[in-house]
């Protein structure tokens, strides 16, 4: 494994993305009644370790995920139709339900 950058080393439009993906957990959680789904559109998240990192129904096209650790994550809702989701297929091991 390489060595990756943490959520903490990123922010999006301003606002760390750690908060973000907390607000995203929150709006999964609540099934939408709070919390806020993240919208990532083409950020640059490049070496950022999301491992474990629950993005269901997260927007995340053209975003940049070289050299990311993406072990374990959920994309679920991921659209197939999304560059990102014909680039993330091809990933060994890694799964999109």
């Amino acid at each position: 494994m390489g060595s990756y950058r943490t959520v903490l080393d990123f922010s999006w439009k301003g606002i760390p993305l750690n908060k973000v993906l907390e607000n995203h957990k929150i709006w999964i959680e609540t099934k939408g009644i709070e919390g806020e789904k993240a919208v990532l559109t083409g950020a640059d998240l490049q070496e950022i370790n999301l491992e474990y990192t629950d993005l269901r129904a997260a927007v995340i096209s053209e975003v940049n995920l070289r050299k990311a650790n993406l072990i374990n994550i959920s994309l679920r809702g991921l659209t197939k139709k999304s560059n990102t989701y014909r680039k993330l297929s091809k990933v060994g091991g890694l799964k999109i339900c």
